[in-house]
């Protein structure tokens, strides 16, 4: 009997291990799901296509615009985590900003494969990038980041002068997020990708725009929150009550209150 029972739980036991297995090692397919570049895309915005080669031979492509005013701010976009970014050219050009767009790593035409700590370091580069080349003052660049972009953008804030940050159905950290919307697993601690935003808020001074959608399932507004309560710097809160996580970009405010926020600076 005692052989029967031990050997129920070695079998309870590896089956717990490959289900926590499977996890861990289906979390980057499931963080990143990289999208690729249509070709109605690539020809309608061919004309501003631009291209980065970093020094181990990778490319990273997207969009820059320039915009005819030399004193427009410089727009920087970071998408969420299955968005290929250049469906937001058309609705960014409002904001009469230059703008630069560029797929993160493994999205659309850049290459590479995409992880934390490598779309953190490229956006940096990035910014160093365009910063040198179009000698665009950091007090004239804002970044703007959506659900995963949120991250990004916060990391960009904190390392680089950057004049202001909007972020979109942002999070305060992955960690926080799972154990809202998973609280019955310990995945915190299996996480190889935490966007720890929160232990970074504290240190940034620059103004943010914080634009929450209410009825958001996959980011909750309460986390949205308490990232914007830790920034040191002064945080405009947009709250849009009926908008969920995708639909908080076709609210009639949305727009508005980000052309107001740049341009108000």
């Amino acid at each position: 009997m005692w052989t029967w029972l031990l050997w129920m739980l070695l079998c309870g036991l590896l089956l717990v291990a490959i289900f926590f297995g499977l996890i861990y090692l289906g979390q980057d397919k499931t963080i990143f799901q990289t999208q690729p570049l249509s070709a109605v895309a690539e020809r309608r915005y061919q004309e501003h296509a631009i291209s980065f080669q970093q020094a181990n031979g990778t490319q990273l492509r997207g969009w820059f615009q320039r915009h005819p005013d030399a004193n427009a701010p410089l727009l920087v976009y970071y998408g969420g985590n299955a968005e290929e970014i250049s469906g937001n050219l058309d609705l960014l050009q409002q904001l009469q900003c230059s703008l630069l767009l560029i797929n993160y790593r493994g999205y659309g035409q850049s290459e590479g494969k995409p992880s934390e700590t490598a779309l953190k370091a490229d956006a940096v580069w990035l910014l160093d990038q365009i910063h040198q080349q179009q000698s665009i003052p950091w007090q004239q660049i804002v970044v703007m980041g959506r659900s995963l972009g949120s991250g990004i953008a916060t990391y960009v804030a904190s390392e680089r002068a950057v004049k202001a940050a909007i972020l979109t159905t942002a999070f305060d950290s992955f960690p926080a997020l799972s154990r809202t919307n998973y609280p019955w697993l310990p995945l915190s601690w299996l996480m190889k990708h935490r966007f720890e935003s929160d232990r970074l808020a504290p240190t940034i001074s620059q103004p943010l725009l914080n634009l929450i959608a209410g009825q958001d399932r996959i980011t909750p507004p309460n986390h949205a929150k308490r990232l914007g309560s830790l920034w040191q710097g002064p945080v405009t809160t947009r709250e849009f009550p009926r908008a969920d996580h995708m639909s908080i970009t076709s609210d009639p405010d949305y727009w508005p209150s980000i052309k107001l926020f740049i341009h108000s600076r």
